[in-house]
């Protein structure tokens, strides 16, 4: 393991090609995704958003998704109670036996 950053660019210099191509891929992802956070943040701090009081502004495609998503789930819930609660009952109910002679 390199003690310096020195030693790692050497000891890098030293790999072969594929190796050194992985480096290159994955430190350039890594700065790609730094950079475009940064980039985010300061959007963040330098844009502010306008909103007209009397016209609040229409929801965004993840307000629309939460209210589908808790919708769906209420659904899915009271299915599956109904399910329980029906083979709780089925499970309940005692076979009855007809023996004809």
């Amino acid at each position: 393991m390199a003690k310096t950053l020195g030693e790692f660019i050497n000891q890098l210099q030293a790999k072969d090609g594929a190796d050194k191509k992985r480096w290159l891929v994955g430190l350039t992802t890594v700065t790609t995704i730094i950079v475009i956070i940064f980039w985010l943040m300061y959007l963040n701090a330098t844009l502010v958003a306008v909103v007209d009081p009397n016209n609040p502004p229409d929801p965004g495609a993840w307000d629309i998704f939460k209210t589908g998503l808790a919708v769906v789930s209420e659904k899915v819930e009271i299915g599956l109670a109904n399910s329980a609660l029906f083979f709780y009952n089925v499970a309940r109910t005692g076979n009855t036996f007809t023996i004809e002679k």
